[in-house]
């Protein structure tokens, strides 16, 4: 078997745990025993600010798997810039979203082009790890494709979204979890989601679990400790949040716990890391002040991922408030390197973590304080549950019975064709 995955949407930085994800599917299907044979699609240049590019590689999956680290976000252009400032307009950013769509669509000569290109690699199956289909469309190639459904939050958070975005998602989720030869998803309540809103066939949908990150802890020498405390400014302790700040993450209520604790003389110091949706960041900035919490919150954005895997092992635990998620790779990540969890009782992260870690309903700023305040003040009950964390993993997860799943997904959608 012949499988294309389809890496084109890869924006590095940008689009938060399924770059990850999609990281750890070409590595693992790369180095299984049984693995088929793989080719990677992605932008001959990675990124590009906000139009992007049309062109297309088609690559071994070995150059991916050795970008490791990740490369940094590429410079942004001036529209870019524009696009992600906290200062744009709605209505420039608008109108910019839909100059990006005509621009960047190809025509018909460019739709038959990648037909023949995608024909003549001689795939039985391409993977679209991302929730779209770009460049792509199943027209565009009699080859059946597997697609990545990680979660239909819009369903249950629809003020998250603009009417346009929400329409648009409705329509484009279903439309490519019916034309799809097969539809995969991490977590069982996603599977239920997508059969009730995408109305597919049950058969069709699989639940395909990931497996443990593909991480080790970092061995901290003092002088690694001290340069990145430097360069980054970080206190002495801190608690970590790895996660985009779009609004599902929860950024508001966390702040909200911090205040409450604060006023018990209870102080805390969030870290947050990863891109931002510019609308909400500057809510959560906003947020910060009011709360008069500005010298206990440190934004940090994108990092390497080396420096990155240096803080989680210098904070004191991380906390995780999402509203929804399909499965979190931090808390995974988290969990794989034996560090602490606060984490929101959601998806599927109670049978996940089990008794390694605090859980909290993510809408009860009560509860997410209690949890915090307990790992914040409890250092032999931190690192029991790092222990734990670190032992329940390696026994729920395996990327070995990820990709034979995975590889019954592929002959199942190939056969189907």
């Amino acid at each position: 078997m012949k499988v294309c995955i389809n890496l084109y949407p890869l924006r590095p930085g940008m689009t938060g745990g399924i770059e990850s994800f999609s990281r750890y599917i070409v590595r693992n299907l790369a180095a299984h025993p049984d693995c088929p044979e793989v080719d990677v699609m992605m932008p001959a240049a990675t990124g590009g600010g906000l139009f992007g590019i049309h062109e297309i590689d088609i690559m071994e999956p070995r150059w991916w798997a050795k970008a490791e680290p990740r490369p940094a976000p590429p410079p942004a252009t001036p529209i870019g810039k524009l696009y992600r400032s906290a200062n744009c307009p709605a209505w420039v950013r608008a109108a910019l979203q839909w100059a990006h769509g005509r621009v960047r669509r190809p025509g018909a000569g460019a739709d038959l082009e990648l037909r023949a290109r995608l024909e003549a690699g001689g795939y039985d199956v391409i993977h679209c790890p991302y929730q779209a289909f770009h460049p792509a469309h199943p027209t565009s190639a009699r080859i059946p494709y597997v697609f990545h459904l990680h979660d239909l939050q819009h369903e249950h958070f629809p003020q998250f979204f603009s009417r346009a975005e929400l329409a648009s998602r409705r329509r484009m989720y279903r439309l490519y979890a019916r034309q799809a030869g097969a539809v995969v998803c991490a977590a069982e309540h996603v599977r239920r989601d997508i059969l009730k809103y995408c109305e597919v066939e049950a058969e069709k949908v699989f639940m395909v679990q990931w497996g443990p990150p593909e991480i080790r802890p970092v061995a901290l020498d003092e002088a690694t400790r001290a340069r990145v405390r430097e360069k980054y400014r970080l206190p002495a302790r801190f608690m970590l949040y790895p996660a985009a700040m779009w609004e599902h993450k929860n950024h508001l209520r966390l702040l909200e716990a911090m205040a409450l604790l604060r006023g018990r003389g209870v102080r805390t110091h969030l870290v947050c890391t990863r891109s931002a949706e510019p609308e909400f960041q500057a809510r959560v900035f906003e947020a910060v002040g009011a709360h008069d919490l500005r010298d206990a919150f440190t934004p940090l954005g994108y990092l390497p991922i080396d420096d990155l895997r240096v803080l989680f092992e210098l904070a004191d635990f991380l906390v995780i408030p999402s509203l929804h998620e399909e499965s979190s790779g931090p808390l995974m990540e988290a969990m794989t390197l034996g560090r602490p969890v606060a984490c929101a009782d959601i998806a599927d992260h109670a049978e996940l973590v089990g008794d390694a870690c605090p859980l909290f309903d993510p809408l009860d700023v009560e509860g997410m304080a209690a949890a915090i305040e307990r790992l914040a003040q409890d250092d032999a009950y931190r690192l029991r549950c790092g222990e734990r964390g670190r032992e329940r993993i390696h026994q729920a997860r395996s990327w070995d019975r990820f990709v034979r799943e995975l590889m019954q997904v592929y002959h199942y959608a190939a056969e189907r064709q």
